[in-house]
């Protein structure tokens, strides 16, 4: 699937000169693609997002003389902060029998930009995650699961400032009522 979104006359804030400007134009474009695969016992589900998002505006300075901003260019740039251009899920599984469910996950996720107040952008390098989980139906309604998050324990930043989980997992149960 391709898709585009076009945005005109967007409100932006700069932290550059700690003032907000209009965006006089906004494309974001991308591509995805699924594919699925059963067979017997096994699934395969495989999706890749390629995005690329660009502004296009003028460039205005403010004039403390004259309390006005007047137009000092044009200017393009990435727009992408916090969004990676590429990402790609896999997901198999194989049902053992109509009460056990064992899955693998993999998810990529490519290099970001993340804004900062009064500085540069920073790079976050893209990372790999790995996880797991068995499911047991215990009944028609109920069923029990173990899921394991970050298997190889991966270090990385997905959000700049903030901890991320190491290797973790989760013990529960649905219940369908």
């Amino acid at each position: 699937v391709f898709f585009q979104r076009n945005l005109k006359d967007g409100i932006d804030y700069s932290y550059v000169n700690n003032k907000y400007f209009n965006n006089n134009k906004v494309v974001d474009k991308g591509v995805e693609v699924e594919l699925l695969y059963k067979k017997s016992k096994w699934n395969v589900h495989v999706n890749y997002t390629y995005l690329n998002g660009r502004v296009e505006t003028n460039w205005y300075e403010f004039d403390l003389g004259t309390y006005t901003y007047f137009m000092k260019g044009d200017t393009s740039f990435n727009y992408q902060f916090r969004r990676p251009a590429h990402m790609i899920n896999i997901n198999a599984g194989f049902q053992f029998n109509s009460n056990w469910y064992a899955g693998i996950q993999g998810r990529y996720v490519g290099m970001r930009q993340e804004a900062q107040y009064m500085a540069a952008p920073v790079e976050l390098p893209g990372y790999f995650l790995t996880s797991a989980n068995i499911d047991w139906k215990a009944s028609s309604k109920t069923t029990l699961y173990l899921n394991a998050n970050s298997l190889f324990n991966a270090r990385f930043t997905d959000l700049w400032g903030f901890s991320i989980r190491p290797f973790n997992f989760l013990v529960g149960y649905r219940d369908w009522e």
